[in-house]
């Protein structure tokens, strides 16, 4: 695994959405990697905390819009801040929906994703 913290983001929610058991090995030792995994591990509580991860917050705010299912994400204040009008639009395209309030709600349907 690179030493990239955004690289070893994108390859956890790859093996957490995608079909199958993955192994990754390797992840740098990084706080928003810890904050990642923690969410992943308890994604059947009802909200995903991601405190101030930026990243996680984009990658989980498409990710399971995109396969069709619903994503409730939180975090801190400063995370609240972080531009997200870019994942939102692109969702809003291919008929998935965005709470705009928080907790952050995304919704989608799989089919209408290219």
């Amino acid at each position: 695994m690179p030493t990239s913290k955004s690289h070893a983001q994108r390859a956890m929610c790859l093996a957490h959405y995608l079909p199958g058991t993955y192994q990754i090995v390797g992840l740098p030792p990084s706080r928003d990697v810890q904050v990642l995994s923690e969410a992943l591990s308890q994604e059947d509580t009802a909200t995903l905390h991601v405190q101030d991860n930026g990243t996680a917050l984009r990658f989980l705010s498409v990710i399971p819009a995109m396969l069709g299912q619903e994503c409730v994400l939180d975090g801190d204040d400063r995370l609240r801040q972080r531009p997200l009008s870019a994942a939102l639009e692109f969702l809003a395209r291919y008929g998935a929906h965005a709470s705009d309030d928080w907790p952050k709600r995304v919704s989608g349907r799989a089919a209408e994703f290219p």
